[in-house]
């Protein structure tokens, strides 16, 4: 059952790249259950594949999901930067981190059937060990811009702005779901009232998380 809806998955999904191939919908969750509909009025689906259609909110295919939400360039970026920092070679003092990039490929081959980076703990050790494979590889990929400072200055405040606004991002993200967590917690006591604080409080950030719905609704 579990093969048969995630080929279902597969094939919306590749529906949805063909819609917006370029620039992607920014969201697989908001836009996939509409996809899914559309597919099944369209298409004869075995009844044992029928059986296994749900709310979904992943891919189960990294590549796919990346796809979906950015777009195929962003996409084959994503890969690129896999493969690169797969083949990256080290000199005879960093050979101890060669260890890495065989987490690098582990990722990779991971990423064609679950969806790892949805997972915030998952997502920091990847782009952690990119960083330390990328910092110390001998066979670095660079190149030299041309010397204006204010090219140079504006990459510089861009990427630290961009670095901000994730890590507020990921804040935000944690938090939110350490109140939602308090929430249950206090559900579990039987104290509903001080659950609804809490859950009111993160309403507005979580609404389009179905399992938060689910819960806030029970």
């Amino acid at each position: 059952e579990s093969a048969n809806g995630r080929i279902l998955i597969y094939k919306v999904a590749i529906e949805m790249i063909k819609d917006k191939p370029l620039l992607g919908f920014g969201s697989f969750a908001k836009y996939y259950n509409h996809y899914q509909a559309q597919f099944l009025k369209k298409h004869d689906v075995e009844s044992d594949i029928l059986f296994t259609v749900e709310d979904e909110d992943v891919a189960f295919n990294e590549y796919l999901h990346t796809a979906i939400e950015y777009g195929i360039p962003v996409c084959i970026l994503f890969i690129a930067i896999i493969v690169l920092t797969s083949f990256s070679e080290f000199g005879i003092k960093d050979k101890y981190l060669s260890g890495f990039k065989g987490a690098i490929i582990s990722f990779a081959f991971c990423c064609f059937f679950s969806y790892p980076l949805q997972n915030i703990a998952t997502e920091i050790y990847f782009w952690g060990i990119v960083a330390i494979i990328s910092s110390n590889a001998r066979n670095n990929y660079s190149f030299t811009l041309p010397n204006f400072y204010l090219i140079k200055v504006s990459i510089i405040i861009t990427s630290l702005t961009l670095i901000i606004i994730y890590a507020y991002t990921l804040k935000n993200t944690y938090m939110n779901y350490k109140k939602w967590f308090k929430a249950q917690e206090f559900v579990s006591a039987g104290e509903n009232l001080m659950s609804l604080k809490y859950y009111e409080d993160i309403y507005q950030d979580l609404k389009k998380n179905r399992y938060f719905s689910y819960y806030y609704g029970k």
